[in-house]
């Protein structure tokens, strides 16, 4: 029996391929010929693929389906968007013979058809595959055809891999081998103001603290080293940013991944409870990340600052001030729907380390350094402004 999403998928995709049919032939002129489907048998066998073959130059994606998701091979079975593999599915049905166009093998690279040995080459190899590994489908995607006509279909330029010849057709395929263009990218989103305390610890002992007393106060970095200054505003307020659009470059099984003992521990504390802990290293030269979500109950940041500032934010015993319970919100924010925050996080991070962007990993990985500087002379600027 087939599981509750693949039915879902098998239907949605039929339905899509029913509606772009439909809509070619309501577009299309009544004395016009059909044009025919490159690949005339998909259409009835498109729910028979199981693996998608993206294929560049130096780079390879593979989408399977399993179980009830699709998958990415390459990101140790992350999952992957089923939308963008329906989109390819039916985008690759729908696609209709315009022209042959050239058999010269020098005219394909202009047409972005070339080997995809070739140096330089831009192609990319398509293959739609059957549970057997057998190909449904299979075409090297070239460029787009470029048109100043409104009423003009989408085309683009393909070759079938056993043919010398070079064809145009019609339709539309959005395909990469970017793995990020397959997944979803945002992890989660937690606006700046929430930040209530950033804590971060080195694996050689440096550390720092950052903290706010109130929801709209500046971030204020504790324990600055005699003889410097805190950073401007400006750039320490971007370290509230830190959990703001999570977003991730690609993702590994956390069992295929060791992070190194120097790596840098960053905890994050919500004025509602949220406690996000991020350990962030360098792994084979990638900016590397695993992340934890929990639930402590808000206590207020000064007096957590002045009465136990070396109490870490992710210890929710010692952080809860005598006379609350562990489950105390602030007044308009429920414990509860806090906690169900926290609990869809850790479903969408748990078991994965992940590949942030370099400008993420910078944050999570700050300094003190980076965060002071020497004193400014008296009535002297931060920002040096042209005479």
């Amino acid at each position: 029996m087939r599981s509750r999403n693949l039915i879902i998928f098998a239907v949605v995709t039929v339905l899509a391929l029913g509606a772009a049919y439909m809509a070619t032939r309501l577009r299309a002129p009544t004395l016009q010929a059909e044009k025919p489907l490159l690949f005339p048998e998909l259409r009835a066998r498109a729910n028979d693929v199981h693996e998608i073959h993206v294929q560049g130059h130096d780079r390879t994606i593979t989408l399977a389906r399993d179980g009830d998701n699709w998958v990415l091979r390459e990101a140790d079975n992350y999952p992957a968007l089923i939308e963008r593999v329906r989109d390819t599915v039916v985008g690759v049905a729908e696609l209709r013979k315009l022209a042959d166009k050239t058999s010269n093998r020098k005219m394909f690279k202009r047409l972005g058809v070339e080997d995809l040995e070739e140096s330089g080459s831009n192609s990319i190899l398509l293959q739609l595959k059957d549970d057997k590994g057998v190909n449904l489908a299979a075409l090297i995607v070239g460029r787009a055809r470029r048109s100043s006509s409104r009423t003009e279909l989408p085309a683009l330029y393909v070759r079938q891999p056993e043919t010398g010849n070079a064809l145009l057709v019609e339709g539309r395929l959005d395909i990469s081998t970017e793995m990020g263009r397959w997944f979803n990218r945002d992890l989660f989103d937690i606006a700046p103001d929430r930040v209530q305390s950033i804590h971060i610890a080195h694996g050689d002992g440096g550390s720092l603290k950052m903290t706010r007393e109130m929801k709209g106060a500046d971030l204020e970095l504790a324990a600055v080293p005699t003889g410097k200054e805190a950073q401007s505003s400006v750039i320490l307020s971007r370290m509230g940013t830190v959990l703001e659009t999570f977003s991730l470059e690609s993702a590994r099984a956390a069992g295929s991944v060791t992070l190194p003992a120097d790596a840098s521990t960053m905890t994050v504390r919500t004025f509602d409870g949220v406690v996000a802990t991020l350990v962030s290293a360098r792994v084979d030269d990638k900016p590397m990340t695993r992340i934890n979500f929990s639930y402590a109950a808000p206590v207020d940041a000064a007096e957590s600052v002045a009465k136990k500032p070396d109490v870490p934010a992710t210890d929710p015993a010692a952080a809860t001030p005598p006379g609350e319970t562990p489950d105390a919100a602030p007044a308009g924010i429920p414990a509860a729907d806090v906690k169900a925050e926290v609990e869809k996080y850790n479903a969408a991070v748990k078991d994965w380390v992940f590949q942030v962007p370099q400008f993420k990993f910078e944050l999570l990985t700050r300094r003190m350094e980076d965060l002071v500087r020497d004193p400014l002379p008296k009535g002297e600027s931060p920002i040096n402004l042209p005479e």
